[in-house]
């Protein structure tokens, strides 16, 4: 009979030989599994490498050209020619529209406009931008501007006139805008320009003025224009009493005696 110890010893030889196979078994589906990851990598670097031929489509679309955006560049000193109707006084009624300038881009002159043939606006001129404007031809210049800042000396060696009509933005008063008015009236054919510091507060009520009482403009369409050039919530807050000054000028231009002048005689055609 077969002792306890050799049934023992026969199972572990089973045992060791089930095991052996196991192992080749296993080694066998690893080696496979690399070699097929090896093909499979093999033709993606292939597929990689090759270039990629789409379908041509079946007909052309033709392709806009994109928008060019022109380059800002600073203009010589010579004036925009406007149309001299455009500057005119007009009877039309006050729904008629309006045209509002472009800024125009010179050398030390910022927020720069022409409102007619002979009157322009802008902010401080450097004294490149006053060179720029007796370039120009401009003959006289308006300061809004206090003594502190006085441009007088620098104006007046380019052979130009020097007028200062200094006002708070504040505190708006019939007697400046008249005197303003009155002086264009007086010089007919010179071109005029008016600043204050940014031009956007009251160089704005200037012009505003000139379109209301020389143009026919209705409040509305000159505070459309103020706003073109900077005259926004912030400087309602800082000039309280200018908007509504503003709102109420035809009115002022109408009724109040510092216009009485202005009002009983015909203002010169440009």
């Amino acid at each position: 009979m077969t002792t306890r110890q050799e049934v023992f010893a026969a199972f572990r030889v089973h045992e060791s030989s089930i095991g052996l196979a196991m192992s080749r078994q296993t080694i066998h589906s690893v080696a496979a599994l690399a070699i097929a990851l090896a093909l499979i990598t093999s033709a993606l670097v292939l597929a990689s490498s090759s270039p990629m031929h789409a379908s041509p489509p079946a007909f052309a679309v033709p392709q806009e050209p994109a928008a060019q955006t022109p380059p800002t560049t600073t203009g010589e000193c010579a004036p925009l020619e406007l149309d001299a109707a455009s500057s005119r006084p007009t009877q039309s009624d006050n729904t008629a529209a309006r045209t509002i300038p472009p800024r125009q881009n010179f050398s030390g002159l910022q927020n720069f406009a022409q409102i007619n043939p002979t009157l322009y606006r802008g902010g401080r001129p450097t004294e490149e931008g006053l060179a720029c404007l007796a370039k120009m031809g401009v003959t006289i210049v308006i300061s809004l501007e206090g003594k502190y800042k006085d441009l007088r000396k620098p104006v007046e060696r380019l052979g130009m006139q020097y007028v200062s009509m200094f006002w708070e933005c504040s505190f708006p008063k019939d007697e400046i805008f008249a005197k303003f008015l009155q002086l264009l009236r007086d010089n007919p054919g010179k071109k005029v320009f008016v600043y204050c510091h940014y031009g956007d507060d009251r160089t704005s009520m200037m012009i505003a003025a000139y379109r209301m009482a020389e143009q026919g403009w209705s409040a509305h369409e000159a505070k459309d224009e103020m706003k073109a050039f900077g005259f926004d919530s912030f400087h309602r807050r800082i000039c309280t009493g200018l908007s509504d000054y503003e709102e109420h000028f035809p009115q002022h231009w109408r009724e109040h005696e510092a216009f009485e002048k202005l009002r009983s005689t015909t203002p010169p055609q440009p």
